[in-house]
């Protein structure tokens, strides 16, 4: 048995014990939390694992910063092409809706959207998973799977647990404080005051694993590891990287775009209808949502404005010298 079938066979069992845990979810005690635990390890050993079995690019996405997968061919854009895309911001922007397209496609009925981003799904704004555009809403088709997949209910949202463990930990130590300025002991205070210090320890160690840098968390969105520190964005178990919501935030209908880059009105729509436009629109950069279209910000940057030309940034890999990268190789290869 290898290092890979080690990672495997531990996957494996930690999976069995995720699935256990979900089938007497409402009978263990702190199941939210006993979840939560056990995902986190297998995102862990899921790390471990592909750290030791994936090759690392040399090229990054210039609209992510995220290092491209092995051998993938990104979208180039720039005078010279060196302005790469990765197929993973591709598919975000792709996969970004108006209301009536939204609505169409997941048969909902009609002006179901606006009424809901007035209530439940306001919080998402914040996070560019919907954006006002001009006059229109774009959505991301995720939101679909976020909350009218789960029956179209706040809690679907809700990181609630997460929250009764920071009420609970603050009421202990408001019960903690209280009891030790009392003139008279109570009952047993001795106890209680131990057990007080002792739930006080182990939630702010479960609060201490959920806020980050202890397990790692990814992005459920572009699947990425997230780099930054403190507790990620949830809803639910989703969780979206700062990447993320840099590509969502310059996707655009065309009227913000022309406001925004000073183009003349008409002057976008005028140039699809001349087909000038259709390398974007096969890039799936610029595509049509009902009757508006929506682009990502770089289609105007590339097109009508300068876009920086950038270098292909390396990764750490090419810089290892060779004959410790030969030997690191050969290593791998054994294992495998």
């Amino acid at each position: 048995m290898n290092i890979f079938d080690d990672y495997d066979q531990k996957l494996d069992q930690l999976h069995k014990a995720h699935e256990a845990i979900i089938e007497h979810f409402h009978e263990l005690p702190d199941a939210s939390y006993q979840a939560f635990s056990v995902e986190a390890e297998i995102r862990n050993f899921s790390l471990r694992k592909e750290r030791l079995s994936i090759i690392p690019s040399k090229t990054s996405c210039h609209l992510c910063d995220q290092f491209l997968a092995y051998e993938e061919v990104p979208t180039k854009l720039g005078k010279k092409k060196s302005f790469n895309i990765c197929s993973k911001c591709i598919d975000t922007i792709s996969l970004v809706r108006g209301t009536t397209e939204f609505e169409m496609v997941h048969e909902l009925q009609k002006n179901t959207l606006n009424q809901d981003i007035t209530g439940a799904l306001h919080p998402l704004i914040k996070d560019h998973l919907i954006r006002q555009s001009e006059k229109c809403w774009l959505i991301h088709d995720v939101v679909y799977d976020l909350y009218y997949k789960k029956g179209r209910t706040r809690e679907a949202l809700d990181q609630s647990w997460i929250e009764d463990i920071e009420k609970r930990l603050a009421l202990l130590k408001q019960q903690l404080v209280i009891m030790a300025d009392l003139n008279y002991k109570l009952p047993d205070s001795y106890m209680q005051d131990y057990s007080h210090k002792a739930q006080i320890k182990d939630l702010e160690g479960k609060l201490e694993r959920i806020d980050g840098g202890l397990l790692p968390y990814r992005c459920s969105h572009c699947g990425s590891w997230i780099k930054e520190a403190g507790r990620p964005t949830f809803y639910g178990t989703y969780t979206i990287c700062m990447p993320c919501k840099k590509v969502l935030r310059g996707v655009m209908t065309i009227p913000e775009a022309e406001k925004k880059y000073d183009l003349r009105s008409g002057t976008i729509r005028r140039d699809i209808t001349r087909g000038k436009l259709t390398c974007y629109e096969d890039a799936k950069l610029l595509r049509r949502s009902g009757s508006i279209w929506i682009l990502h910000e770089i289609v105007v940057q590339d097109k009508y404005k300068e876009l920086p030309e950038h270098t292909s940034t390396t990764s750490g890999y090419a810089e290892i010298p060779n004959d410790l990268l030969e030997r690191s190789r050969s290593v791998f290869n054994r294992l495998k």
